[in-house]
Order: C-alpha cells, then structure tokens, then sequence
C-alpha cells in the first residue's frame, strides 16, 4: 500500500504537479507516469494469472489457434481477429494440439462454441495457463493506450492533468478487469483512444506519412472492435467541422481571405484520402488474406434485417440480400467475406427476440437509459464527484487555445456518439462493456480536474485528493475482481445483481475461485455446481463435484427424480444462473449464503431439514401443476 499512499499525498502531487497551467503542451516523461502505468500492468496481469474463462474468451482462443494454424476465420466472426490472433500466438507457437472443426451450411452456426468444448475437454485446466500467457501477450494494447492518453492530457491541460488521467485509468475498475480479458473490450477503448490521436495529428501537420498511419490506425481500430467502425465514418464529418471551424477563425476583417486562397490551405486532401484509405483496406485485407475480398454484394446470403431485408424476415431458415436486384449488386465488396458476414451475424443476433434485465426487471427489449445508468453505478463515487470540479475549472481558467477546444469537442462527441450508437440498440440491453471505448475518452477530459494541484487553493486541493483517495480505496477493496465492480450506491458488487447481470458482474471468471475455495474446504461434499457457462465442465478444470448440478425449482426436475429432487450438500451457483429469468433458481433468494467463490458464485449449505422443506414445495408445485387455473399455467417457483 506504499504506492498508494504515495499517490495520494496532497503535498507529493502538489510537488509533482507544480507548474501548471503554464507548461500547457509540454509532454514531460519521468519516473512517476512510467511507475503509474507499470502499476496498472502489474494489477491486470495478476487478474490475468489467477482469473479464469470469461465466455467469449473460452470461444476466441482457440479460434485465435485456428486462424493461425488453418488461416481460416470462419470461427467467431462476430469479432474480427486481431487481438485473439495476438492472444493464441503464444499457444500456436508452443501450445498442444487443438481439433478444428469445419465449417457448417447454417450461416447461424456458431463454430467456435464448438471448438471451445473441444479445448475443455481435450486439454482441461492446462487450457487456463495458455489463457494467461494470451492475456500478457496483449498488455501492449494497453501500455499503448495509457501512454496516449497521458500525452493528451499533458498536451491540452498540463503535466498534473497528464498525471491525473493515468491515475484515473490505472485505477479504473472497468479498465482493469476486462484489460485482463482477451475479450476486446478494453483494447478496443484504447484503439479508440489512439485513433482519435492519430486523427487530431494530421488535422495538424497533414501529409501522405501522416495520412497513411491515420489509415493503419482506423484498420487497428476495426479489426480490434468492429463497432470502433461509427468512429472511422465519422472522421470526414470532424475534419469538415474542424476546417469550417479554422475558416470562421480566419474570417475576420485582419486576416480575411478569398475562397481560393482558403481551398488552397487543404490542397492535395484527395491524396490524403486516397493514401489514408489504400493503408485502411491493405491492412484489414492483409489480416484476412484477401480471403473472399472484392466479392460482389449481391453475391452473399444475409440473415439480418438490415443486409437481407426486413420483408418477410424470419429468425431461422430464412436468408436474403436486400441489395440483390438493384444497381448495387455487381459492386465488389473491398472487405474480407468474413468480417461483413459476421457482421451481419451479430446484426441478426440483436434483430431476434433476446432477453433483457435490469432494476430486478426482465423485458423483452433493452432500455435507452441502459447504459447511463451502468456509468453511474459501475463508476467509482470518487471519479464521479471529480465531475463538477473539472468543469468548474473549465469555465475558471476562461478563453482557451482553439486547438484546446478542437480537441476537446473531437473527445466529447466521440465518446456521445460511441454511447448514442450502443444506446439506440434497444433491442436488448445486456453488456456495459459496449460503451468501454468511450471511457479514456472522459478521462482524458475529467483529467483537467488535476488542475487544481497547481492553484493556491488548499479546498481545491484537499478536494480533489479526497476523491482520488476514494476511487483507489474503492477500486482496490474489490480486486481482484474488478470486472464485478460497482460502487457505493446500489451496495457494490455484493447486491449488484438486483440491478444488472451477465459480463457487467459474472461472466465465467470465477471458476478457479470455486476450485480454490474447494480445496480449502475438503469436507464440503458433495459440491453440486451450476453455471451459466456450460462450455466448461466443472470436473475438467479440478473443481470436485459429480454429475449432479445444483437442481432447478421445476416440476420436470420433479419428475425425473422424485424424493432426491434435492441432496443435502452444498450448491454453488453463479449469480447470472440464479436470475434465471425463468425462476427455476428463485428458492435460493431465501437461503443465505455460507460462502462465496469470488462475487461471482454463492455457495449455500443444504441440510437435511433444507431439502425435506424445498421437497415439499416442489411436490405442492407439481400438484398445482396438474391443475391450473384458467390463464394461469405457471410453474415458476416465486414464493417458495
């Protein structure tokens, strides 16, 4: 706790910000932003060694494994593949044999699933080492993305600003959890992060060099997260706000200038863009292997509403080309075949009927409000308090450098945008981490809050280091299980499935938890186990439990066992299998648990006189059952 300590001493911070706002633009290196960011590293990589499987990562690994051994990227299209490729480098250099399974004729078939099961069960807890190696395999991303942002920060506020954002950032619960992952998640906020950069750059200093790294980086950018593609399309709209914004500067009677004179300050843009767009389609192509590149569009069978068509449109054996019959069809595609089916494969998973939860509610769509209230709760208090003091210092140090407020609108709207675009997929809501690449980009902007080291002002100080002492203490009282983090307002991550599920609290991570809380507690058997990541058979990652799993409240459960419905021992379930919008878990709400594996499972202890008690409700459930009332068919377990 030294470094922490450190960090959070006003009289150090105020010593090592000194200087400020004078040394505006000024990058300054030195040991503390290089100690802050190994800090944040040495945090995800200890995640990295003792978490285990989160779901998507179960799938990508080994179809990493198989982009590099077969240079077919028919598993997991959904995600493009560079950051897996980079995660399963390690295991195709050194690791096992991994089976490959082909390709089916259902373009709904999700091989990777497949493939997952296949690793489990060949390879068993062996499989967790690889993982760990893959998720160091990508600290790159973000050492990459910590180090641009303080370079912003540094550049727009000053050095205390380029400090605070990398204490804000290495402390950050969201950051430190999924950057753990080879999910994409976290790469992809700092790809985000670093396009923009690359961005503001050649609005700056335009040229076919910087053209074409602004082109390789929007073709990192996508093939890290194919939703970072809204900001790609969106980068000529910023550069014309950006160039009206200059010609309005420019305007006035001193410095008035003809038109011409004006589009001759943008001469030899369409080289520019053409260097910029031949480095973005090289790279996403080169990744593929021109695999089924320049395809005609006409040529491919769509499932979702929005390739194929919405008329007539069916969740299952239905396909269609919404662009067939038009002038567009003989258009070759200068994508990979690959990266637009699999986007039209994630666009059909969101067109069919999903499931939603929050606030304790199931609903059938998401709700626009989803993911503002995810900022709210699964941001520390501290971060959010620094929120009125960033601004009040905004509006106290008055007229700013027009590149400050260029740069400041590129990061706002951006990060909207990223927000408004998760936000209108009403579809369904289920995962915060959607939005994760709008993260470094408030930082960087709440980061002027750190400005206040550099006043007279011991409230501004004293303030703004009891906020920072807040977020840490409250960051790192959860790790290491940061990716179940939520602050003080709905009671943490204890009671935060009362309010959100799936990856924002449990998504698979805690298996080797249970393992070790089972080793610790040998006489807790039997140990019946459920979890909502059925890839993964608990016996083949070294937890102890049988072919028993934790029994449903259901009159098939019934059934089908009788009077051993339910076995005295103990039950470990995760809390995403416990919401189970069917109810099938809802007795173990009135049970306490006597333990927990992480904050993902809930161990409970089921005595005798527990079991003779929930088989008396089930048997009154399945007597109920025989005769339902009209409209009224349940045979969900509330009140139990």
């Amino acid at each position: 706790m030294f470094f922490t300590s450190v960090l959070i001493d006003r009289r150090f911070l105020s010593m090592q910000m000194q200087g400020v706002p004078g040394d505006r633009g000024r990058v300054k290196w030195s040991l503390l932003p290089v100690t802050i960011i190994v800090f944040h590293l040495c945090l995800v990589s200890i995640i990295a060694f003792r978490s285990g499987f989160a779901w998507t990562e179960v799938g990508l690994l080994p179809s990493g494994v198989a982009d590099w051994k077969y240079a077919d990227f028919a598993s997991f299209r959904v995600n493009p593949p560079l950051v897996r490729d980079i995660a399963a480098l390690p295991w195709w250099i050194g690791g096992p044999q991994l089976k490959y399974l082909h390709e089916k004729s259902d373009p709904r078939y999700r091989m990777e699933w497949d493939l997952a099961r296949e690793m489990i069960i060949d390879h068993e807890e062996q499989s967790y080492w690889w993982l760990a190696l893959g998720r160091i395999a990508c600290l790159p991303f973000l050492a990459i993305g910590m180090a641009t942002a303080f370079i912003w920060s540094s550049r727009l506020y000053g050095h205390a600003a380029g400090i605070g954002v990398l204490l804000l950032w290495a402390v950050s619960p969201s950051l430190i959890g999924y950057g753990a992952l080879i999910s994409g998640d976290a790469q992809a906020a700092c790809m985000a992060l670093g396009l923009l950069f690359v961005f503001r750059q050649w609005l700056d200093h335009r040229s076919l060099v910087m053209s074409t790294a602004l082109g390789l980086m929007a073709a990192f950018a996508v093939l890290t997260k194919t939703s970072l593609a809204i900001l790609v399309l969106m980068l000529p709209l910023f550069w014309l706000a950006a160039m009206a914004c200059d010609w309005l500067k420019r305007s006035g009677p001193v410095q008035r200038r003809s038109i011409s004179e004006r589009l001759n300050d943008n001469k030899g843009v369409l080289g520019h863009v053409i260097a910029a767009s031949f480095a973005f389609l090289l790279v996403i192509n080169l990744m593929y292997g021109f695999d089924g590149s320049f395809r005609p569009l006409g040529n491919f069978d769509f499932i979702s509403r929005s390739f194929a068509g919405a008329d007539g449109w069916q969740e299952v054996e239905w396909s269609g080309n919404r662009f067939r019959g038009t002038i567009l069809e003989q258009i070759p595609v200068p994508l990979p075949s690959d990266l637009l089916i699999g986007l039209d494969l994630q666009k059909w998973d969101f067109d069919r009927v999903r499931w939603s939860y929050a606030n304790g509610d199931w609903a059938d769509h998401g709700w626009w409000w989803y993911y503002l209230l995810g900022f709210a709760t699964k941001s520390q208090l501290g971060l959010l308090a620094l929120i009125p003091l960033a601004i009040w210092i905004r509006f106290r140090d008055g007229i700013h450098p027009a590149t400050v407020l260029r740069d400041e609108s590129l990061l706002m709207s951006s990060a909207i945008l990223l927000i408004i675009l998760a936000s209108t997929q009403t579809g369904v809501s289920r995962h915060l981490r959607y939005v994760l690449p709008a993260v470094p980009l408030f930082l960087v902007l709440l980061s002027r809050a750190f400005n206040a080291y550099a006043t007279a002002s011991q409230a501004l100080k004293g303030y703004a280091s009891i906020c920072l002492s807040g977020m840490i203490a409250s960051s790192l009282w959860v790790y290491p299980h940061s990716i179940s983090y939520f602050n003080e307002s709905i009671g943490g991550p204890m009671h935060a499935d009362k309010v959100f599920n799936a990856s924002n609290i449990d998504w698979g991570q805690d298996y080797p938890y249970l393992k070790r809380w089972s080793e610790d507690h040998s006489g807790a058997r039997p140990l019946l186990v459920k979890s909502y990541l059925h890839l993964i058979d608990p016996q083949k990652v070294g937890i102890p439990t049988g072919r028993q799993r934790v029994p449903p409240m259901t009159v098939k459960h019934y059934e089908q066992h009788g009077d051993a419905s339910f076995p005295v021992g103990w039950y470990a379930i995760d809390r995403e299998t416990r919401l189970r919008r069917t109810g099938d878990y809802l007795y173990l709400h009135q049970l306490n648990p006597v333990a927990f594996a992480g904050y993902g499972f809930l161990i409970y202890e089921i005595t005798e006189d527990d079991s003779h008690r929930l088989l008396r409700a089930i048997k009154k459930l399945a007597k109920q059952a025989e005769r339902p009332q009209d409209g009224d068919d349940t045979t969900r377990s509330e009140g139990v």
